[in-house]
């Protein structure tokens, strides 16, 4: 599972399972502008963000006014997002509106080169190059809300159902991308660890898109304990321990 970064007003915060980092949002005021996000229309789709587009159906299909949504647009070319790649805008896709009433957008990313890092704030140069280092090269999936975002998942990690984010106005909110094909997630939950009869939360899939609302902390889902389910029923997939 790769690395991925979400982005929000507050300190420094390290979550189990992924590594999510939150920056201050006041390093969006500091030191130059970055370059404008990439658009396709000037260079073609990449192999990596065309394996995405593959087994995502959301980014297949046309986009809409909703899509390229102001404030979105607007956080897309802060220098936050500049260190996760670079976005490209006809890509943009308002997947979903959450139980809570966020939206959440899916954005293709191009990777992180030389020549971008030299456009970002001084401050941030060295994690760009430390990420330029270490992280996965190709193009990636980015998913964006009101409160910030993440990166930067491949379509292994999509398939393998381990694409996840916690974002929302609480601690009991979680967000899933999924492929193609999966019309309902099912997340296996326990408000105590050694339970034998653990709950269940179901959510149905749009565009991609699984939001979760559980009565209690998000720290209580297993996300490695999940079924996917087809439109009829059938299970597509399941990971963790086994429960009908």
């Amino acid at each position: 599972m790769s690395h991925r970064f979400a982005y929000a007003g507050g300190s420094v915060v390290v979550v189990a399972i992924v590594l999510i980092v939150f920056l201050p949002s006041s390093a969006t005021t500091i030191g130059s502008k970055p370059s404008r996000p990439q658009s396709p229309a000037s260079a073609p789709v990449l192999s990596g963000a065309r394996s995405l587009i593959n087994i995502l159906g959301v980014l297949r299909r046309p986009q809409t006014t909703a899509d390229r949504d102001p404030e979105l647009l607007s956080r897309l070319d802060r220098p936050w997002v500049a260190l996760l790649g670079s976005p490209i805008l006809s890509s943009v896709r308002l997947a979903s509106t959450t139980p809570w009433g966020d939206k959440v957008f899916l954005v293709l990313l191009r990777p992180l080169t030389r020549q971008s890092i030299a456009t970002l704030p001084t401050g941030l140069r060295p994690i760009a190059m430390r990420r330029l280092a270490d992280e996965y090269h190709g193009d990636t999936l980015g998913l964006f809300d009101s409160t910030g975002g993440t990166c930067c998942s491949r379509p292994a990690e999509i398939n393998a159902g381990s694409d996840w984010m916690t974002s929302g106005p609480g601690l009991n909110t979680l967000i899933l991308v999924v492929p193609d094909g999966v019309a309902k997630v099912t997340v296996l939950s326990s408000l105590k660890p050694a339970s034998k009869h653990p709950g269940r939360e179901t959510a149905v899939v749009h565009d991609n898109v699984a939001a979760f609302l559980p009565p209690y902390a998000v720290e209580n889902l297993g996300v490695n304990r999940i079924i996917w389910r087809a439109p009829n029923g059938r299970v597509i997939k399941r990971r963790g321990r086994r429960s009908s």
